[in-house]
């Protein structure tokens, strides 16, 4: 199956899972071609790569940066260098190369290996985070810290737990996350870029189709909403203090749920030129919710929640 066949959701696990084990072997080994790092994120994405690959707390899909990962995996070895391991490789690179010289100060010879100074240029890349030949890190090097060095600091959003929340379908989530990064081909973004003849919003063909009117001011979406609050008897936006922690799981649920199914049923009307009655809509995310709530509600429920779990029609065994 192509990589163009599947989800943003099937990519994203594609990237974290097979591909980055992959990266993992042979990024240990030695600094991969920039050539080819290139071919990896040369294709322009829907947001920023150095917003992708920032950790799902700072804003971003936790996506590895191929680079600053390749260079902390070879750090391994730059720091087995600083700790004169006990490793034939330290003692053979000692014999052949240093061969007694300060790692610190020393300078590969141009005619050396092309992995050797490659490795020596790691070190000079890493060379800050170490003090008296020691990893800032008082556990000592990993390649998780090194990475993390490399990567910098990034300021939290606050929006992050109600994207990444563990019941929410990982498809769903990830539409949740393009909206928050105003990321999402709108009528209003393609009109501007000349790819369509107007941006009048294409479900309710009354207003500018941006992403505010599509998820919060389109009347078709508002009657989506209404009803799906009037089943939970509760708010969306589960930011209510007095909800329970249960309730609030749900909502997020029910709310990316919600933006999920308008954005695909905005492209099916974009390409079959109808659009679905809203109760019909509504019915399918009742059926996942509940459905989603009987898979993962695990242990004992609170009284109050068994109550409200009853008005919705959700059994729980």
């Amino acid at each position: 199956m192509g990589a163009r066949k599947l989800s943003y959701a099937g990519r994203l696990t594609l990237a974290n899972s097979v591909l980055n084990t992959l990266h993992n072997y042979w990024g240990s080994i030695f600094l991969i071609p920039k050539t080819v790092v290139q071919k990896i994120v040369n294709r322009a994405p829907l947001v920023a790569w150095n917003k992708v690959c920032c950790s799902k707390s700072e804003g971003g899909l936790g996506v590895k940066n191929a680079e600053n990962w390749n260079i902390a995996t070879v750090g391994k070895l730059v720091d087995w260098i600083y700790k004169n391991a006990d490793r034939l490789w330290v003692l053979w690179i000692d014999h052949v190369y240093l061969k007694g010289q300060d790692w610190h100060t020393y300078i590969p010879p141009s005619d050396s290996n092309w992995n050797w100074r490659n490795i020596c240029k790691v070190r000079g890349l890493l060379s800050a985070g170490y003090m008296n030949n020691v990893w800032q890190d008082a556990r000592g090097y990993s390649v998780g810290s090194g990475y993390a060095w490399l990567q910098g600091m990034h300021p939290p959003v606050q929006w992050h737990k109600e994207i990444w929340d563990g019941w929410c379908v990982l498809k769903h989530s990830i539409i949740g996350w393009l909206i928050k990064q105003q990321a999402l081909n709108t009528k209003q973004k393609l009109f501007q870029l000349r790819l369509c003849d107007n941006d009048v919003c294409i479900i309710c063909g009354a207003a500018t189709e941006s992403r505010e009117h599509l998820f919060e001011d389109c009347q078709y979406v508002l009657r989506i909403i209404e009803q799906l609050e009037q089943w939970m008897h509760l708010s969306m936006t589960g930011q209510n203090a007095l909800l329970s922690k249960l309730q609030k799981k749900v909502a997020r649920m029910a709310k990316l749920a919600c933006w999920y199914t308008i954005w695909l049923e905005r492209n099916r009307g974009r390409l079959e030129h109808r659009i679905t009655r809203p109760e019909i809509l509504v019915q399918d995310i009742q059926r996942l919710v509940k459905a989603r709530v009987q898979l993962l509600l695990r242990g004992p429920v609170m009284i109050a929640d068994q109550h409200w779990l009853k008005k919705m029609q959700i059994q729980i065994s």
